[in-house]
Parts: structure tokens; C-alpha cells; sequence
């Protein structure tokens, strides 16, 4: 298997682009309300690689 992994860092701007593992089917109902508190720990500095 030749996979390639790519790190990047999230954040408000584009958690919209890349879904974490953990937010792997947005038509559970906690996906929004996760992607949402995670905007706002964001801007209060959180950091997620």
C-alpha cells in the first residue's frame, strides 16, 4: 500500500474543507453541533492537528 499522509493544521477558516475522523458521517445529528463548538474553542486558541 503507498499512501500518502498530508499534516495539516485546522482551524475555523477551513475545518469545513477537511473532516476529522471523528466527523465521518455529516447526517448525524452531532456533526454540526460539533463542527460549531469546535469554531468556538478555535477562537478561544484551541489547536488541532
Amino acid at each position: 500500500m503507498n499512501s500518502k499522509m498530508k499534516i495539516i493544521s485546522l482551524g475555523s477558516e477551513n475545518i469545513s474543507e477537511y473532516k476529522p475522523v471523528c466527523f465521518l458521517n455529516p447526517k448525524n445529528e452531532g456533526y454540526l453541533k460539533k463542527l460549531e463548538w469546535l469554531k468556538k474553542r478555535f477562537s478561544e486558541g484551541l489547536m488541532f492537528w
